[in-house]
């Protein structure tokens, strides 16, 4: 079973983030793992190109990551008593500070909330999409409830054997990879575990 080291949450500024933060500590507990928050701010646009503008947006851009920072601390408060939490408060674009964090500090599990910015509760953003496309570690987007757990866990696995030697070795090493991560997830929340392929 593999258990998690250096765990990841990613938070969206302004919104209830209380169950994912609760997700990740549970986690981090049952795996003994580091605990990181962070929570990525949009940076501020300079659109003419002044000197004072770029004063201006300086300035701004520190006293947000300040109160950003400051809300998010609050927020960790009650489960410091549980776990050893972390947080960084950073600037630009979500997928790409979140792929520069895990290559600089070797995260092995991304927790998040899906931003779904066109009103669907089913659909992932473009920020979203592209941190599944791009992350080097697992991510797991949850849309979980304050005191929810999850009961079943579905792994995808794919048993056709069909390829050319090279490439079943890599979907091999990624089914293998898929069920290590899945039987893990599913003994730390006490869930079922179901196994598919199609």
């Amino acid at each position: 079973m593999k258990r998690f080291k250096n765990i990841l949450c990613v938070i969206e500024p302004g919104k209830d983030s209380t169950a994912v933060v609760e997700q990740a500590a549970r986690l981090s507990e049952n795996n003994q793992a580091r605990l990181t928050i962070m929570s990525v701010l949009p940076a501020l646009a300079n659109h003419n190109g002044l000197l004072e503008d770029y004063a201006m947006v300086n300035e701004l851009e520190a006293l947000s990551l300040k109160a950003q920072q400051q809300t998010v601390e609050k927020l960790m408060e009650s489960y410091r008593q549980r776990v050893k939490i972390d947080v960084e408060v950073s600037t630009g674009r979500t997928s790409i500070e979140v792929i520069r964090k895990i290559l600089r500090d070797d995260h092995d599990l991304v927790i998040k909330c899906p931003d779904a910015t066109n009103g669907s509760s089913h659909a992932f953003s473009g920020e979203d999409k592209q941190l599944l496309r791009k992350c080097p570690c697992p991510v797991w987007m949850t849309r979980l409830q304050k005191g929810e757990t999850y009961h079943r866990i579905l792994a995808a696995v794919d048993v056709d054997d069909n390829h050319a030697p090279e490439v079943l070795k890599t979907r091999q090493a990624l089914n293998e990879s898929v069920m290590t991560l899945a039987g893990s997830l599913a003994v730390s929340e006490f869930a079922e575990l179901s196994i598919v392929s199609a």
